[in-house]
């Protein structure tokens, strides 16, 4: 999935080449599922970031698939476009599921600095 998304968001940020950010993939793990900022802070120290791009959709039983990466980058593309000078970015994607009427609800979250 990384790669994926690594290569959906080069084409869209063109000629930008910010580089692929472990740490700021870790903190976009909890930017989603943290809703407090400070907590998320303690979680994830003093991580620096200028954007957050979060994608939600919800869906029966499938799978994130190409399409969806591709229609979250593509939700994004004027925002990205508009990012000065991005140094780096990180990505998560988090998935939560409710077994009573198996909707499962998928997030895409990339953090930019």
């Amino acid at each position: 999935m990384r790669n994926l998304v690594f290569k959906e968001i080069m084409e869209k940020i063109k000629p930008k080449t910010p580089s692929y950010d472990c740490h700021l993939e870790y903190a976009a793990l909890h930017k989603f599922s943290l809703n407090d900022e400070d907590f998320f802070r303690f979680v994830v120290g003093d991580v620096k970031y200028t954007h957050a791009m979060i994608f939600n959709k919800t869906m029966y039983w499938e799978d994130f698939q190409v399409a969806d990466v591709k229609e979250a980058v593509n939700s994004w593309s004027e925002t990205l476009k508009g990012i000065k000078d991005p140094k780096k970015f990180g990505c998560n994607y988090y998935e939560a599921e409710d077994h009573v009427t198996y909707i499962r609800r998928k997030v895409l979250v990339c953090l930019f600095n």
